[in-house]
């Protein structure tokens, strides 16, 4: 089996690290790529990621798509319909299938946005427009085309299967976490000085500058909570800003210290509108540290693992109210490191071959063939 693989849209944080997990997955099983024969062709935007090329997999940088939506459609269909020819199944490690194709394919989801309950204003018009209304038609318009869908939670499986008709199977397969005491690596100079003057409890939020990550509402309510606290906290941002009592703005923390730098907090607030699985949660528990979590659909799947409190992300009262709650409640800090079972992305390929094998086998081999 040849398979074609797609992930030239995943160059930011959360996306760049499906890739990489998935290849650098890949990469360390080769008796198993070897037993079944299967050669991988993937197509990524970093380079990077080329120092998982083998023998069984071709790794190609193409970052002409990252440049405009027309510059994608042209990759699209041109490159990748293409490459088809020479390919027995097509994966999609970014959201949307391939349009125009006659192959068995199948599409990792994990862009929340089509499936969340966003408000107006809590969106970019350009991610409202793009995620909102022009993906969803995409998605439907291919689902007759499509062998199957892997998502990361519960929650966006039974989003999916409500959201389109025809929709194909959905195969829920969690993350599974990186050994994240591998990224010690020191703070920069700057970050390292801004932790080291705070003396109140730590809330750590690795956050970006998007309107659905809900920064501003957590700024608010900080701010509110340490006017009348006994004890102030301090919250820290990992994106650009102005520094203020209470508020401190780390910028971008290299991921190679990722680790570092939630051991040198005391807990994760975690108020974002939307997400599939909430990487920094993983990681923060790993760290051993507590999450205040928004009380949405992904927070749900979290809550209970680990030292957990959930807030309503949209009221700056019950933000507060969590704070004040994990201040009261003491948690043990570090609490116990939860790891947690995960799927390999190898596993993606078991249940394609799988899938594939039961569709052309003769009808009858199966107790339940037709």
């Amino acid at each position: 089996m040849k398979i074609l693989i797609n992930a030239t849209a995943l160059s930011d944080r959360g996306g760049f690290s499906v890739a990489a997990a998935c290849l650098e997955d890949f990469a360390g099983s080769e008796a198993y790529f070897r037993e079944n024969n299967i050669q991988v062709t993937a197509y990524v935007s970093r380079k990077e990621l080329l120092e998982y090329r083998r023998s069984w997999m071709d790794v190609h940088v193409a970052q002409v798509p990252k440049k405009s939506p027309l510059h994608q459609w042209w990759f699209e269909r041109r490159v990748l319909r293409r490459e088809m020819k020479e390919h027995d199944v097509f994966l999609s490690l970014q959201n949307t299938p391939l349009g125009g194709i006659h192959k068995p394919q199948y599409c990792l989801m994990h862009q929340p946005i089509p499936f969340s309950d966003v408000r107006p204003g809590e969106l970019e018009w350009q991610n409202l427009l793009k995620y909102k209304l022009l993906m969803p038609k995409l998605v439907q318009r291919a689902m007759p085309r499509m062998s199957g869908i892997f998502v990361q939670t519960d929650w966006m499986k039974e989003a999916a299967q409500n959201r389109y008709t025809d929709c194909p199977p959905v195969y829920v397969m969690r993350p599974k976490a990186v050994d994240l005491q591998k990224h010690n690596a020191p703070l920069s100079v700057q970050q390292q000085q801004k932790v080291a003057r705070s003396r109140g409890t730590k809330l750590i939020y690795v956050t970006n500058q998007e309107r659905y990550k809900n920064n501003e509402r957590l700024i608010q309510a900080v701010r509110q909570y340490n006017e009348s606290a006994k004890r102030p906290v301090d919250l820290f941002l990992t994106v650009e800003g102005t520094d203020e009592p209470g508020i401190h703005f780390l910028g971008k923390v290299s991921y190679d210290a990722i680790y570092t730098l939630y051991t040198s907090m005391d807990a994760l607030v975690f108020p974002s509108l939307m997400e599939t699985y909430g990487l920094p949660i993983i990681e923060a528990r790993q760290a051993g540290l507590p999450v205040l979590l928004a009380d949405l659909p992904y927070g749900g799947e979290h809550h209970g693992k680990g030292e957990t409190l959930l807030f309503d992300p949209r009221s700056t009262e019950s933000i507060k109210e969590s704070i004040r709650e994990l201040e009261e409640k003491s948690f043990f800090r570090p609490a116990p490191s939860v790891q947690e079972a995960g799927n390999d992305y190898v596993d993606f390929i078991r249940t394609m071959l799988a899938d594939q094998e039961k569709t052309n086998t003769p009808s009858g081999r199966y107790p339940d063939a037709g």
